[in-house]
């Protein structure tokens, strides 16, 4: 990136930039999807079902749509992806039966596609085409991950409510919003397209990767989703399963996206004094012990280690994304690169979502936090143990962290793979009637 001449330090207007991560991140179902679709008929199998098959999606679509990007102008496929996104939740909001539901996840996993690695593309061609500095350009990625996650928190906030006056409504404002996003998309002035062939995008992908050290970064990347994913998704009839209502449960999702803002604006810092490197090797080794916690914990202390994968998620989101972004030699495929990145972790999230529903079946939600933490510790095992020339320092805490879990877990792995033991208990948030296995 170029450095930037002192008539070139103040930072160029992103103002419809930011709006559009705002309105797009405004998704007020994400939090309470899972209790509206138990409350609309399906159960926690076909709900992580669901799941895998949006992950897969996402995966499937992701790179061929950021070569479309790539090649049709970041804003115009910023505007679609937003389009997709209201069209799959619009119909979210009137689906019955399973084969609709399934459709609406095919949009919502379009529109996904068509932003991941989109969004950070523009960013970064529009800073760098106006001289910005390379540390001016992780301070916006920072706060373009703040600022989304400021729209989680307005959605999060307003899903609890909606939920509680029918499980179809947060879907509908979630359409409404994502709508909003693709007009302020439409805004946005337009980066050169990409005329690359597809030889120049792979030469581009196997010099990025060779080396072994960002291998392992995507690993931990792609890990660090998946389990702040299923930390995500488990958390409303996790914490229903506690007697607490849809409203408070958005609030505090809210309240955790709040923080996650907050360490998304801190990150750039904190990752100057620790490295990046060491800063996002560290980060899943503390969102499994979270896992960990949540799965074999109990009491008032639950609610609000619930709200902490959040948080972590957010502090490696920004740095992540920016650490990648500056490795990338070749702008004229950079979408295109981002999206094998998030292909990658939507790939993990794919088959870990689908093996907590092999594993657990009707287990619940504590069942899906313990499978998730055990097959963290298992990948953080295989990433220790492979040769590399990376910090042995860091190997040996992943190595540490991962046994430890396992050891830790086995007795809770075994009760969540044969499944609960107790009686169902309904969970009643009016006009909502929810049915949640208690955890065992």
């Amino acid at each position: 990136m170029h450095m930037a001449s002192a008539s070139q330090q103040k930072s160029p207007a992103l103002g419809w930039f930011f709006a559009y991560r705002f309105t797009s991140a405004c998704l007020p179902y994400l939090p309470v999807a899972t209790a509206c679709f138990l409350a609309r008929g399906l159960s926690m199998s076909q709900i992580l079902v669901l799941s895998a098959v949006y992950f897969a999606g996402t995966a499937l679509l992701g790179i061929p749509l950021a070569r479309l990007a790539d090649r049709w102008g970041y804003r115009r496929a910023l505007v679609a992806g937003a389009g997709a996104l209201a069209l799959g939740a619009a119909v979210a909001a009137l689906a019955h039966g399973s084969g609709i539901f399934i459709a609406a996840q095919i949009a919502l996993a379009a529109g996904a596609a068509l932003d991941s690695g989109t969004d950070s593309a523009y960013l970064f061609h529009h800073l760098d085409r106006r001289g910005a500095t390379l540390d001016q350009y992780r301070r916006h990625e920072a706060r373009s991950a703040s600022v989304k996650l400021l729209g989680n928190v307005a959605g999060f906030a307003l899903g609890g409510l909606l939920a509680t006056i029918s499980p179809s409504l947060p879907f509908a404002a979630g359409a409404l919003f994502a709508a909003c996003a693709a007009l302020c998309a439409s805004r946005l002035a337009d980066a050169p397209r990409s005329t690359a062939r597809i030889r120049r995008l792979a030469d581009s992908v196997r010099a990025l990767f060779s080396a072994s050290d960002l291998r392992r970064l995507l690993v931990l990347a792609a890990l660090c989703a998946a389990m702040a994913r299923v930390a995500l998704s488990t958390a409303a009839p996790y914490l229903a399963s506690l007697d607490v209502t849809l409203v408070a449960i958005g609030l505090l999702t809210a309240a955790g996206a709040v923080g996650a803002a907050i360490a998304a604006r801190s990150a750039v810092p904190l990752a100057n004094r620790l490295g990046d490197r060491n800063l996002l090797a560290a980060l899943p080794v503390a969102l499994l012990a979270c896992m960990i916690a949540l799965g074999v914990g109990s009491g008032a202390a639950i609610i609000a280690l619930a709200l902490l994968p959040q948080v972590l998620s957010g502090l490696h989101g920004p740095i992540w994304r920016s650490h990648l972004n500056a490795r990338i030699a070749d702008s004229s495929c950079r979408a295109t690169v981002l999206a094998i990145d998030g292909t990658f972790a939507r790939l993990l999230c794919a088959g870990v979502t689908s093996g907590l529903a092999v594993l657990t079946g009707e287990g619940g939600p504590r069942a899906s936090l313990i499978a998730c933490a055990a097959i963290a510790a298992v990948i953080l095992v295989a990433l220790a143990v492979i040769p590399s020339r990376g910090s042995r320092i860091i190997r040996v805490a992943w190595a540490a962290s991962g046994t430890a879990a396992l050891l830790l877990l086995r007795g809770p792995i075994g009760s969540a793979v044969a499944g609960p033991s107790v009686d169902p208990v309904e969970v009643t948030t009016s006009p909502i009637q929810v049915e949640i296995e208690a955890p065992s």
